[in-house]
């Protein structure tokens, strides 16, 4: 289980100041834990030993992609090419003047458009520096553009219609989850509820669906039940 500390807590009755506060409150919360292999492969290598650059010369798959740079290059895409993800891409750096396609969507227009799969960006830190977005950066600059998106949700937050208390391995919510778009073995969040912001939030993953709105638990890597540990 991941405890995360939260600055402001609200109650069923205010719904009203949550919608409003809403964009504010999930503007840093869209993250999900990482496979443990990606942080093995990824996490503090070659740390300021990098300093062979490659630049492709015609389109490809990210495949051979990898053949061509390695994992110890900064790997260059310039205007006019493409390259098409179609495996894991462990490199240096990656510097984008053409296009990077990440898509489970024919027709897909975004860099990034996975609607039924999971994808994960590791950003490492291995002392590479760029002079505008500098260092461990995942960004655009000048006229670049970066485009994520996912599965659609109708609706991506609701309230808990019943107190959830230590011990507990389920919750009831105030909206019907599969209506909301929510399925078995996404990941939740349980934000504290206490009065004065106290307590911590909690994530699990969803397990099945039951009656009257209600969801059960499974631990953040859904291999086993889910168990509350704190009162909400």
């Amino acid at each position: 289980m991941q405890i995360n500390n939260v600055c402001e807590a609200f109650s069923q009755q205010d719904e009203s100041a949550y919608i409003g506060a809403f964009s504010t409150l999930i503007k840093d919360s869209y993250s999900a834990p990482l496979p443990r292999e990606l942080t093995t492969t990824c996490k503090n290598q070659n740390q300021g030993s990098v300093s062979t650059v490659k630049s492709i010369t015609t389109s490809m798959l990210s495949s051979d992609l990898q053949i061509f740079c390695g994992t110890e290059t900064i790997c260059t895409i310039p205007a006019g090419f493409t390259v098409t993800m179609n495996s894991n891409l462990n490199v240096a750096a990656l510097v984008l003047s053409g296009s990077l396609v990440w898509n489970d969507v024919n027709g897909g227009q975004f860099d990034m458009n996975l609607a039924s799969k999971k994808g994960y960006i590791y950003i490492k830190n291995n002392g590479l520096k760029h002079p505008t977005v500098y260092t461990r950066a995942f960004g655009a600059y000048n006229t670049g553009k970066i485009r994520v998106s996912g599965r659609p949700l109708a609706r991506t937050w609701s309230l808990l219609a019943d107190r959830a208390t230590y011990g507990m391995s389920s919750i009831s919510l105030l909206h019907k989850p599969e209506d909301m778009g929510w399925r078995v073995g996404d990941r939740i969040v349980i934000a504290p509820t206490m009065s004065g912001s106290r307590g911590d939030a909690e994530d699990y993953t969803i397990g099945r669906f039951e009656t009257n709105n209600t969801i059960k638990l499974l631990n953040k890597d859904g291999t086993s039940i889910g168990v509350i540990s704190s009162f909400f």
